[in-house]
Order: structure tokens, then sequence, then C-alpha cells
């Protein structure tokens, strides 16, 4: 069986790969083992489904075998790999302090290039706001002399009085127009107030409209990301701009709220925290099932 392990033709003149060299190599250094963990195997297919007081010291035996075995191929495998982690800890070591230097100078770069876009985002951010303040100084300027247009426009009358003033006089019986004249007369200028003083509203509502869709504006662009007020680019094409990020520091380990973190906690953090509390004498705990169990120990 321990054929079955060497490496199968590929079906072509094509030199082997390095790997499939390696993977030959090993099979034929370590055949001895790997013949005895096919001996061990085939044992194990002949083993009785339940084990009594006649077979449990052949089981044990070999359990023990077994765990001779994989001892042997686990020192095998651990020589076989000590030269390429060696070979992989000086290749490391050679390119280590050459990505070091890169990282120095592109974190000193960076730092440099954070300050620049920081200051011009703060630049930024302080000429929109005073754009925004200033539009919205003309919308409040502009609804001043609007109101201001009507109520001369209008005497120092509002349109409601006007209106119930004019459906007051339209309502007058005809044995009540004593002056008649003069309530027409005084409906004729009550009438055009309420043209003018609503002509005047319509346009002061039209100015209005348009100098609360400008300071709109203004203030949506003082409200702008950061990445949008610090974005450049250079003449080789590269773009550079802020990027915000949360981050925290000053953890208290007492006062943290687990609560709030509950669904943020992933599966095997949850598992060591258990084994952890379990390790320590803990035996009860809400949300899982602490129990004892027993296996069989062979030495």
């Amino acid at each position: 069986m321990a054929g079955e392990d060497a490496v199968a033709s590929m079906g072509h003149n094509n030199p082997p790969t390095n790997a499939e060299a390696l993977q030959q190599s090993l099979g034929e250094r370590h055949a001895d083992v790997l013949r005895r963990r096919d001996e061990l195997l085939s044992a194990a297919s002949r083993m009785p489904e339940t084990v009594d007081e006649s077979t449990a010291g052949k089981v044990s035996d070999f359990i023990k075998q077994l765990t001779a075995c994989r001892k042997n191929v686990e020192s095998a495998r651990t020589a076989e790999k000590e030269p390429f982690l060696a070979g992989g800890r000086t290749v490391d070591g050679y390119f280590k302090p050459v990505v070091e230097s890169l990282d120095r100078a592109k974190k000193d770069a960076q730092a440099r290039l954070d300050a620049h876009l920081r200051d011009k985002a703060e630049r930024e951010r302080r000429q929109r706001e005073e754009e925004a303040r200033r539009a919205q100084e003309e919308w409040d300027r502009r609804k001043q002399a609007a109101e201001a247009a009507a109520q001369e426009v209008a005497g120092g009358e509002d349109l409601s009085a006007i209106n119930a003033e004019i459906e007051r006089l339209e309502q007058l019986q005809p044995a009540e127009r004593a002056e008649q004249m003069e309530v027409a007369t005084k409906l004729a200028v009550l009438r055009g107030k309420k043209a003018a003083l609503t002509h005047a509203e319509e346009a002061g509502e039209a100015e209005l409209k348009n100098a609360q869709a400008e300071a709109e504006k203004a203030q949506r662009k003082a409200d702008a990301l950061v990445a949008d007020m610090s974005r450049t680019r250079s003449d080789f094409g590269s773009v550079a701009s802020l990027r915000e990020v949360w981050t925290y520091d000053s953890l208290d380990r007492a006062a943290l709220d687990l609560e709030a973190l509950r669904e943020h906690l992933p599966q095997d953090a949850l598992d060591k925290a258990v084994r952890s509390f379990i390790r320590a004498g803990g035996r009860e705990l809400v949300g899982v099932r602490i129990y004892s169990t027993t296996t069989s120990v062979v030495r």
C-alpha cells in the first residue's frame, strides 16, 4: 500500500514539479513508517465492534501502537519540514528590513500628506461654512424685505383683515347702503390693496424660494464628506483624499459594556471565553450546558 502514496505518473514527458518530486522523495525515505501505517490500518479493520473485558487489553495495546506510529510520523514530518522552515525564516529575514524600510518611508510620506489634506479640508470647510452663513443671511434679508414690501403695499393691513372687510361690505343688504358711493369706493380700494398685496406676497414667496434653495445648496456643500473637501489629483493620475476612520483607545475591561458587544463577538471568541471559564472552575453559565464526560487514557 505504500506505493499508493508515491506520485502517480502524469502521463506526459514533462519533468515533475518540485512538489511532485518532493512527494515522491518523501514516500521513498519514509517507506517504513508508511508500511507500519498500512499494517495498523489493516488491523483496525479487524477490530471487534464491541470491546469486552477479554479484548480491552488488546485494544489498549493497539491504541498504544497507533499513538507510537503517529508520534513517529510527527517526528518525521517535523524533521523534513525544518529545512523549509529555516529557508522560509532566511527569506523572511532577508526581505523583512527591505519591507520595513519601505513601510517607514510610506508612513512618513503618509503623515505629511495627511497633515496637508487635513489642513486643506479644514480651510475648505471654513470657506463652505462661511458661504452657508452668507446664504442664510441673504435669505433672512430677502424675507424681511418681502415682508416690509407687503406691509407697505397693504398700508399696515394684512390680507386676512382685508378679505374679511371685503366680505362684510359685499354682504350688506341694498337697503343698508345709505352711502352707496362710499361703500363702492371703499370696496374698490380694498380690492386694489388685496391684488397688490397678493402680488407682493407671490413675488416675495418666489424670491424667498430662490434664496432658500441657494441657502440649502450652500449648507449641503458645507456638510460634504471630508473626502470631497480634501481630494487632490497628481499629474500622474493618483488621487489622494482623507477617509474618516472610527477607532478607539482607553479600553476599560471592568467598565466595558459587553451586552452592547454581544452581536459583534465571533463564535471562536465565545468558545475561548467559555473554555477559559471552565478551566477557571466555572460549572454553571447561562446560555451553555457545561457537563462532565470521560475518555480513555492509554499509557
